[in-house]
């Protein structure tokens, strides 16, 4: 699983439970309902002091609650969406082509169809209730009762006869049918260059279907220019594998750029101030679940191993990428993890912007992205309007330039594939205006790609 993190073994184990959304919901559910309960009684009947002594012992550690077990349900049903995962096959642990070991029981299903229903989505409830009744009946799964279903599966169809307007449908299953429908329109709008249909795109590459001819990129991935950089005395005996995704807009991918040494350093200076944007992500996040769920995180130490690797990125992007002396109140890097059901949809410019960064240091050029943790499925970066999907690697750095976000060239819309398995951690390093006005450093993307294909 992920090898990014503490190391020790209770929390590898944690992390073999959090990179599998099956495993992570169970777990989730026994925390914020079983555990719960059982810690509610145990507080009624025990005396006073004995249950201070039991809170102390506890100390900061808080059980997991019914919204964070809504967000894991959110991420279910985001994976199902975007992978179009059948609830059956994704109980059965089937995720988009992978088999796993880890499934969900008629219960599990029925609890996510009533979470679905919390949520007003009565199509996913629909959906997952049919397969709870499947595993009854079919698999003679005991967890549930079949009476059990008839009250959420009637308030299932009553909500979505509102929504759908199911009269017009005249047959039984009008749950297949909704989908049905929603699967011909995806595949009507997916591959249409317009920033309407930026969505249907980024569905289609997230599910890895084939592109048409007219939207393969120039220098994409059928055709990708890579070469050996030397261009820089630096590299002359250890030159950088470059790959061009897109000369235009101008994506690169530098392969193995950094090192374990690199990824545990950032590691122990990162994981205190991302558990605190964990802790503190649910109220903030809910405002835009539908568009980004991270955990995001500005780190301003300075780590020397990774600020001798933004020094060795600047031989090869002819710009200026460490910090100087006189920045050391600018945040070093962005640091951002992705657990299982976590992305953000196409955006121009995703992360956001410390207040009055502009006016400091300028606006945005380039950014780049250090993947520090490869995932087991998922978590592809992807370009909906020039049809570019990039595996996210391990020692990897992405660079993009940022001439979109002023131009509102939507070619450079960008997002990330919800993770499926395993976790995705990403430290990004953004270019600023300030302190690149040097006469030697290519300006624009054919002097910038000249630079670096002829050095």
């Amino acid at each position: 699983m992920s090898g990014f993190g503490r190391g020790a073994s209770d929390w590898a184990t944690a992390t073999h439970l959090a990179s599998h959304p099956l495993l992570l919901f169970r777990m989730m559910q026994r925390y914020s309902v079983i555990l719960r309960q059982f810690y509610d009684d145990v507080n009624d009947n025990l005396e006073n002091d004995v249950m201070q002594r039991l809170e102390s012992l506890r100390g900061n550690y808080f059980w997991p609650s019914q919204t964070d077990l809504g967000d894991i349900a959110s991420a279910i049903f985001r994976l199902q969406d975007v992978y179009d995962i059948d609830p059956l096959d994704l109980s059965a642990g089937y995720l988009h082509g992978i088999q796993t070991n880890a499934h969900l029981t008629a219960s599990h299903a029925a609890d996510l169809a009533d979470l679905a229903l919390s949520f007003g989505d009565s199509l996913t409830a629909g959906e997952w209730l049919k397969a709870a009744r499947e595993k009854v009946v079919t698999f003679g799964d005991e967890s549930v009762f079949l009476d059990q279903l008839t009250h959420p599966w009637g308030k299932a169809v009553a909500l979505h006869g509102k929504l759908w307007n199911i009269d017009d449908f005249h047959i039984p299953d009008i749950f297949a049918e909704s989908r049905r429908l929603l699967r011909d329109a995806h595949e009507a709008s997916k591959w249409n260059l317009s920033y309407i249909n930026r969505a249907a795109n980024y569905k289609a590459l997230c599910r890895g279907d084939d592109l048409p001819g007219n939207l393969r990129p120039k220098n994409g991935n059928q055709n990708a220019k890579c070469f050996l950089f030397r261009g820089h005395p630096y590299f002359a005996v250890n030159p950088q594998y470059v790959e061009v995704h897109s000369a235009d807009p101008v994506i690169l991918e530098v392969h193995y750029f950094f090192g374990d040494g690199v990824i545990q350093d950032v590691s122990d200076a990162v994981f205190n101030p991302l558990m605190e944007a964990s802790e503190h992500s649910s109220g903030k996040e809910a405002a835009f679940l539908r568009d980004k769920t991270t955990a995001p995180a500005w780190i301003f130490a300075k780590i020397p191993s990774l600020e001798r690797s933004f020094a060795k990125l600047e031989k090869i992007v002819g710009r200026r990428v460490a910090r100087k002396e006189e920045e050391e109140e600018e945040p070093s890097f962005y640091m951002q993890s992705y657990s299982v059901g976590n992305y953000y949809q196409p955006c121009l410019q995703c992360e956001e912007e410390l207040p009055n960064i502009v006016d400091r240091i300028g606006g945005r050029i380039a950014t780049t992205e250090f993947i520090l943790d490869d995932t087991e499925a998922g978590g592809e970066t992807v370009f909906p309007q020039i049809g570019l999907r990039i595996r996210p690697k391990k020692g990897s750095v992405l660079i993009f330039l940022d001439e979109g976000v002023v131009t509102q060239d939507y070619r450079r819309l960008r997002a990330s594939c919800p993770v499926l398995l395993g976790q995705k951690w990403v430290a990004s390093k953004f270019l600023y205006e300030r302190g690149q006005c040097h006469p030697l450093l290519p300006v624009g993307k054919n002097a910038f790609l000249n630079h670096l294909v002829t050095s």
